[in-house]
């Protein structure tokens, strides 16, 4: 596993939970590893680099042999942001696809500016993704939530 990884990984626990002690939590972020001790130590850098970036803090709870390091989000998960610099040419090809998809479903509703891209514009993009996924996804590879949801309609 990668640092990357771990980072990935640690970002959807966050999502979900406040905090994360390595010792009570690891197993649960991965439940299936050829590496442990590996992955372990990859999950620790990844808490470091969160905890150096501002999103974490930690603290350690108990004493001797039995002593926990818990790492403590900032603040709620949600009110952290991120700045994303695009260059002309990333903003002209995105633009495009939501656009174009636009005109396709002939709703321009969210239509894109290109000089004025929003975080609108990105969960779009992700929205046509998964649309094309569904038209593309082969009916033995529906979920069987997704399946059922069908046969009720």
């Amino acid at each position: 596993m990668t640092i990357q990884d771990a980072s990935g990984l640690l970002y959807n626990w966050f999502y979900k939970h406040d905090s994360f002690c390595l010792e009570k939590d690891f197993v649960s972020l991965v439940p299936i590893t050829d590496f442990p001790e590996r992955d372990r130590a990859a999950v620790a850098i990844a808490l470091t680099k969160l905890k150096e970036g501002g999103i974490l803090a930690d603290d350690m709870r108990g004493s001797g042999n039995k002593a926990l390091l818990y790492y403590v989000l900032e603040r709620t998960f949600d009110s952290w942001q991120q700045n994303v610099d695009i260059s002309p040419t990333t903003a002209r090809y995105l633009a495009n696809e939501i656009n174009t998809f636009c005109e396709l479903i002939e709703d321009k509703t969210d239509w894109c500016d290109v000089t004025a891209l929003a975080e609108k514009d990105i969960r779009n993009l992700i929205h046509i993704i998964n649309w094309y996924k569904q038209k593309t996804q082969m009916p033995d590879e529906i979920p069987p939530e997704e399946s059922q949801k069908k046969k009720k309609s």
